[in-house]
This record gives structure tokens, C-alpha cells and sequence, in this order.
């Protein structure tokens, strides 16, 4: 009894330390996936930081649909790109790199010319109000007043994002606009037209007045000539009854 009690007590002891092992070796296989599904969640975090930082470090102004096409209408050379290079980069830039430069910004502390919040705000408030307000009006910010709208730019510019401004649409003339300006430059031309021939009438009736007038004095200075002629042919003849009668008077005498 005691050898089949002792050998069961020790078939017991061997159970135990089997179930010991495995308790451990679970403990230690649960361990090791909570530890690799920590690593991958921080690697994952990790890199959702990553491509966010990627992200917000890579947008430009030309990223930006809204502010892109309405820097695109302004001129390289005109007022407004010239102004907004200058308080973006301290100086005015070359014609040809200006608008490129100013589509390239990605914030106030990047690049060659970096620039604090701070005297970024003063040269803001430094501004004149019709450049500010164009500025305002390009960025898309709002602000009840000045002040706001001087803290609004400055946040745009130290990191600019996109606020979800909606490209305005091109505006593109109706047909009904287009056949009213026909209607309206033909009855114009009908008009002048009407214009043209009135004058051409009046000069028309003007040149055959002249005319006739221009005859009449012909015919005046006609008649004149012919009455003057006969008078003078009228005394030629009566010069000429003289002489003969005077010389039948000195026949007679001889």
C-alpha cells in the first residue's frame, strides 16, 4: 500500500510540474504577443505621426486650389505679387522667380529667409488698408475687424492649410447676353446708318443748292455779258450811221 501510494503521490507530482510548465510557457507566449502587438501599434502611431508631420511640412501656397488660381491671375510684375513677395521673403525678388516663389511658401519659419510670428504680425499691421484687404481676400481668412484678421493671416502663415474655400466658378457669358448685344450693335448700326444717310441727304441738298446758285451767277454774269456786248455793238453801228452821213454831207458840199 505504501509503494502504490507512494507511486501515486508521485504520478501526482509529475502532473503538477507538467501543468506548471505549461501555465508558464502561456504566460510567456501571451506576453510576447501583447509585447508585438504594443510595438506594432506605437510603429503604427509612429507613422501616422510621421506622415502627418510629411504632410503639413510639405503644403504650399500652390497646394491650395483657392489661393493658386487667384494668384495666377495677377501679373509677375504687378503691385500685389511684388508686395506679397516682399512680406513673405523681406525683398521684392526677380521677375521671373517671383510668382514661383510665392506659390513655393510653406510657412514663416522655412526657408532661406525665415521670419517669427511676431514681426511677421507687425509687418502686417504695418500694411496699407487696400493691400491688407487683398490679402485677406486672397487667403480666405474672415475676422470681424483688423486685429482679427491680422491674427487669422498670421496663423494661416506660420503654417498655411487649406480652410475649404471653394474655387470660384469662371463666368461665362449667356447666349441671351450675347443675341441682346447683337440686337443692340445692329439697331447701333441701323442707327448710324439712318445718321449717315441723314447727313448725306442734307450735304446732298446743300451741294444742289450751291449748284443752282453757282448757275445763277453764271447765268447773271451770262446775260450781263450779252447786254454789254450788244450796247457796245449798238454804238459801233451808230458810230458808224455817223461817219457815213458825214460823209454824204461832204459830198454834197463839193
Amino acid at each position: 500500500m505504501s509503494e502504490s501510494n507512494e507511486n501515486g503521490a508521485t504520478v501526482v507530482e509529475t502532473h503538477t510540474e507538467d501543468n506548471q510548465k505549461k501555465g508558464q510557457e502561456n504566460d510567456s507566449q501571451k506576453e510576447s504577443t501583447i509585447a508585438s502587438r504594443t510595438r506594432r501599434t506605437r510603429s503604427s502611431q509612429g507613422s501616422e505621426e510621421t506622415e502627418a508631420s510629411v504632410q503639413a511640412k510639405d503644403i504650399a501656397l500652390r497646394d491650395i486650389a483657392f489661393i493658386r488660381t487667384r494668384l495666377e491671375k495677377e501679373k509677375a510684375d504687378g503691385e500685389l505679387t511684388k508686395e506679397l513677395h516682399n512680406l513673405l521673403f523681406n525683398n521684392h525678388g526677380s521677375k521671373n522667380l517671383r510668382r514661383k516663389n510665392v506659390l513655393s511658401f510653406t510657412g514663416l519659419k522655412k526657408g532661406e529667409t525665415p521670419q517669427e510670428p511676431e514681426e511677421f504680425k507687425k509687418k502686417l499691421e504695418a500694411l496699407d488698408a487696400n493691400f491688407f484687404e487683398q490679402l485677406v481676400e486672397i487667403v480666405g481668412v474672415e475676422g470681424k475687424d483688423r486685429d482679427e484678421k491680422v491674427a487669422a493671416l498670421v496663423s494661416f502663415f506660420e503654417a498655411p492649410k487649406d480652410l475649404g474655400k471653394q474655387v470660384p466658378p469662371p463666368v461665362i457669358n449667356s447666349p441671351k447676353k450675347r443675341g441682346r448685344k447683337r440686337a443692340s450693335d445692329a439697331s447701333e448700326a441701323d442707327g448710324k446708318e439712318g445718321e449717315q444717310k441723314e447727313e448725306g441727304g442734307e450735304e446732298g441738298e446743300n451741294e444742289k443748292m450751291e449748284d443752282k446758285n453757282e448757275k445763277k451767277e453764271e447765268n447773271g454774269h451770262s446775260k450781263a455779258d450779252e447786254e454789254e456786248h450788244a450796247h457796245k455793238k449798238q454804238k459801233q453801228e451808230e458810230g458808224k450811221e455817223e461817219e457815213e452821213k458825214k460823209e454824204e454831207e461832204d459830198k454834197h458840199e463839193e
